[in-house]
Formats: C-alpha cells, sequence, structure tokens
C-alpha cells in the first residue's frame, strides 16, 4: 500500500513518453487525495502528504507578489503547508539566478497578514529548471 502510494506519486509527476504535459506536485496531490479509500489507502496517503508536504521540496511557486520561488523546505508539523522558497529571477544574460529565500510563513507584524501567498504551483521542468541545481 505504501508503495503504491509512492508509484502514483512518482508516475504522476515524472515525464512520460505517453503524456503530453507534466503534472504539478499539487496537482498530482489532489488527484491522489480524490482516490483514496477507492485505490489509494486514506490513512497512508495523509502520512504521505504530511511528510511530503503539500508543496514538495523542489516545486515551483507563483506568488501574488509576482515573483516565482523553489521550496527548498516544508514546515515540519504546520498546518497551512506554507514552506521555505528560494525566489528566482533572470540575470541580465537571461539565465535563471537564485535569489533569497523567504519564508511563506512571515506575516506583516502590523496586520497579522502573510506577507506572500502562493497563486500557483507549477512543474519546473516546464521552464528548463532542474531543481537540484539550486537545491544542492
Amino acid at each position: 500500500r505504501i508503495l503504491a502510494i509512492a508509484d502514483v506519486y512518482d508516475a504522476m509527476t515524472s515525464d512520460r513518453p505517453y503524456r503530453r504535459s507534466l503534472i504539478d506536485p499539487d496537482a498530482a496531490l489532489r488527484h491522489m487525495m480524490a482516490a483514496a479509500g477507492a485505490t489509494l489507502d486514506p490513512l497512508i496517503l495523509k502520512v504521505f502528504i504530511k511528510m511530503l508536504g503539500i508543496y514538495p521540496v523542489g516545486s515551483l511557486l507563483t506568488l501574488d507578489t509576482r515573483e516565482v520561488g523553489l521550496v527548498v523546505r516544508t514546515p515540519d508539523g504546520a498546518e497551512d503547508g506554507r514552506p521555505l522558497v528560494l525566489l528566482l529571477g533572470r540575470g541580465p544574460d537571461g539565465q535563471i539566478k537564485s535569489g533569497q529565500q523567504v519564508d511563506l510563513g512571515e506575516k506583516d507584524p502590523r496586520t497579522g497578514r502573510f506577507l506572500r501567498n502562493i497563486g500557483h504551483c507549477l512543474h519546473p521542468f516546464r521552464f528548463g529548471i532542474q531543481p537540484a541545481d539550486y537545491l544542492l
């Protein structure tokens, strides 16, 4: 049952010759949640998602600040799933450069609102980004 969950996630998020487009990590988890109880063990799936995080390390996120970030760490035990991200941008030569790391759980002390919110989760390979180049 554990291997089934890991295999389904890997199959959905990896490049396959029989599929036209990649499935974003958060979309794969949503599809898997829909299958919980029917083809996937719901308890094991819940543990898998808690371990992996809603936005797994290596996920590419667009933020409401018009920034783009690569997830470098998922929160331990946080219910809101707000990870630590490495901001990415294009340098003068057009190459993708890494910037500062920011915690998406950080709030404005005056208003109590989050400083940055997640817009969309994207698959980094769609943009030619190899997460290991920025994470290691």
